[in-house]
């Protein structure tokens, strides 16, 4: 047995062509198609050979494969493999050709292919400059398309001396090497590299071009980017930061840092990466994003009312009933904890805005909702971030493209929403030639009580815990090394949370007009003697019931005084009255010890009440503090102005028109230097992020 193993161990050594076993493998006789066995090397398979028929050494220095086929070391595999190595004799006749031919041919043949790719590289970069000088084109998806157009023909499609310069499949080009753009060569790249360099490419003739679609970019990028970052003088508003993005993500040349053509870009241009142009990049929360639009002194008098509302809810809510749940809960929404911190979240990504051709409704700011922040973490990579590149894609895709963008955003959708039991039910899909999203999620300011907005987080606690449960123990972009089922929010903290959630749906509450007060979370000592009278007294104002004609009167006189609108005059003296229809049974209460201590002939007597409740006054310093001064001197005219007016006329005078009056009422403003404001909305271009905010709490 010894003997036998060592003659066919050597057998190969000794007569060429033949493996172990004995078997000759086949010969071709021909340069360019190799017989290789395969039973050597790391992966060995003893009973294994394949032919491979390969081409010459290109211009830069790649030897292509043409074919490669296996086969078993066995007579039927050696006759197969014959046949196969007849077969490609013909069918890569011109190729093996080449293989074989003499050293001057070859360098011949490597010196036309390079001329050749060359010459064509040329004449794209060429055509991409007449396309980037034309105003005709205002986008590089515009310039892209053109150039598919330009050479989708057969001189560039077509393989030539073993090219292709242009792959109209994957609309990619093939661009010589050693070609070099910004002094930068292009050197080799692989498929999923090609789309990205073309658009480099694209970006710096643009730049540089005098297009008056591209003009304004250059110029603000340059002052920008040329300043001194320790020193800036140059401060963009949103809209010119939103054009510099837009370009510098269309073009792929935001990718400075990673070397390439983007990084002799910036080179070039002296730009310095220190100069932080995405700004929403950063933690930003939406309370942080409503202040700086507040400093803004281009803000109009309208929108600031708008922002004003939602910020003094936000912060209503983060000083009072979320304090509460701190206090209540201190070991669930924290910045170490299983959940994160509690951070409001938006439904509808807010980096939505800067999707080409997407009508973004900045409504859609004050559409907010808690939720855990490690879940709000795991939503901006794994559905926010991929929906504004889909959406992007599709409001500047063919319509062909439009049909596959709709598909894979279906698909993202209808996965997110099921892994989170319904998360995404609030947002709704129109297609049509640009895609259009609607969210119902309520305005922050509209949600009336405490109860609501803590059953609403419990609902969210929910949504998040099924989205980690769904991925059992696989890994989720986003969380790093962080395992999902450690981000599930259960236990004694959760416990305690739904209990404090449960307490505070039996407590009294009563609308507040500013969020929910709770009598129960209040820190005032009632006597027994008074919890009855208390009680009664609250239940009746809940619905507001309780109030006296007078009293109303009373208020709202004062309300209106303070240059109050109407729907701030209702809300504030409706507090008002509630308010004091409240702290009646203290003031009895008070009256009533002061007469028995005075009847005592007690020296040091005073009137004093066990409670006082003021919620209703510091609301109506809020409205008066977040209503503009413009307003406020408007609605005191107003009054001033009626109060000159008779309220009732003589049979025998004729009554003065209505055009009259309001003649005289403008006259009496003008005298004033009034003028009547505008009506807010909610179409100011505002400052939004797509990043995950800071916590709330």
């Amino acid at each position: 047995m010894a003997d036998e193993t060592l003659f066919t161990d050597i057998l190969p050594r000794l007569r060429p062509g033949y493996d172990n076993g004995g078997l000759a493998l086949p010969k071709s006789n021909i340069a360019g198609i190799n017989v290789v066995s395969l039973g050597g090397g790391k992966y060995s398979r003893p009973n294994r050979f394949k032919v491979q028929i390969r081409g010459t050494t290109d211009a830069e220095g790649n030897r292509p494969v043409f074919e490669t086929k296996e086969f078993n070391k066995n007579k039927q595999g050696i006759k197969a493999a014959k046949d196969y190595i007849e077969k490609s004799k013909i069918t890569y006749k011109k190729e093996l050709k080449k293989v074989g031919s003499s050293k001057e041919t070859l360098a011949k043949t490597i010196e036309d292919r390079k001329s050749t790719k060359q010459q064509n590289t040329q004449t794209l970069i060429d055509k991409i400059k007449q396309l980037v000088n034309d105003p005709k084109y205002k986008t590089v998806k515009q310039i892209e398309q053109q150039l598919y157009k330009d050479f989708n023909k057969p001189e560039y499609i077509q393989k030539k001396q073993g090219d292709i310069f242009f792959d109209n499949k994957t609309k990619t080009f093939q661009l010589q090497r050693d070609y070099e753009i910004e002094g930068n060569k292009i050197g080799k790249k692989k498929l999923s590299e090609r789309a990205p360099v073309l658009r480099q490419i694209i970006g710096v003739e643009a730049f540089k071009s005098n297009n008056p679609n591209f003009k304004n970019v250059s110029t603000l990028l340059t002052k920008f980017f040329t300043q001194d970052p320790k020193n800036p003088t140059f401060d963009p508003s949103e809209a010119e930061r939103k054009i510099m993005r837009k370009f510098l993500q269309d073009t792929t040349l935001n990718q400075g840092k990673k070397g390439g053509v983007s990084k002799s870009f910036f080179e070039k241009n002296l730009f310095n990466l220190k100069n932080k142009l995405k700004s929403y990049a950063f933690i930003q929360s939406t309370e942080d994003k409503i202040t700086k639009a507040l400093l803004d002194p281009k803000l109009d008098s309208k929108t600031r009312v708008v922002y004003q509302e939602t910020l003094t809810r936000i912060k209503d809510n983060k000083n009072r009933i979320l304090q509460q749940v701190k206090s209540k809960v201190p070991n669930l929404f924290t910045k170490y904890s299983k959940s994160g911190p509690l951070q409001l979240e938006h439904r509808l990504a807010q980096g939505l805005q800067y999707s080409d051709g997407f009508n973004y409704d900045l409504k859609n700011l004050g559409r907010a909702t808690y939720v855990p922040g490690r879940f709000n973490q795991v939503k901006f990579y794994n559905y926010d971030a991929p929906l504004i590149k889909l959406v992007d894609g599709y409001n500047s895709g063919t319509l062909e493209e439009k049909k596959l963008y709709k598909k894979d955003i279906e698909k993202l959708n209808k996965d997110f929403n099921k892994r989170t039991k319904g998360y995404l039910n609030p947002v709704k899909f129109k297609f049509g030639n640009i895609i259009n999203i609607t969210d119902t999620t309520p305005f922050i300011k509209d949600i009336k009580t405490d109860v609501d907005l803590l059953k609403d987080i419990d609902k969210n606690i929910k949504h998040s815990n099924a989205y980690f449960k769904s991925f059992g123990k696989n890994k989720i972009k986003g969380l790093g090394n962080v395992k999902p089922e450690t981000a599930i929010i259960s236990g004694k903290n959760y416990d305690n949370f739904k209990r404090f959630v449960n307490n505070k749906s039996k407590g009294i509450t009563v609308p507040s007009f500013a969020g929910a007060i709770d009598f129960s979370a209040l820190d005032i000592q009632i006597p027994e003697s008074v919890k009855k009278v208390f009680g009664a007294v609250a239940k009746g104002a809940k619905g507001l019931g309780v109030a006296t004609a007078p009293l109303v009167a009373l208020d709202a006189s004062e309300q209106f005084g303070k240059g109050l609108s109407g729907k701030d005059v209702a809300t504030t003296t409706a507090a008002k009255v509630v308010q004091d229809t409240l702290n009646l049974p203290g003031i009895l209460y008070g009256a009533g010890k002061y007469g028995v201590d005075k009847l005592r002939g007690t020296e040091d007597r005073k009137f004093e009440t066990p409670y006082t409740l003021d919620f209703a006054d510091k609301f109506s310093e809020e409205r008066v503090e977040a209503t503009p001064k413009e307003v406020r001197d408007y609605n005191i005219a107003n009054i001033q102005f009626d109060q000159r007016m008779p309220t009732f006329t003589d049979d025998v005078e004729i009554p003065r028109t209505k055009e009259d009056i309001e003649r005289e009422r403008e006259e009496f403003f003008r005298q004033r230097g009034i003028t009547k404001p505008v009506k807010p909305d909610f179409t100011f271009d505002g400052i939004m992020g797509i990043v995950p905010p800071k916590g709330v709490i």
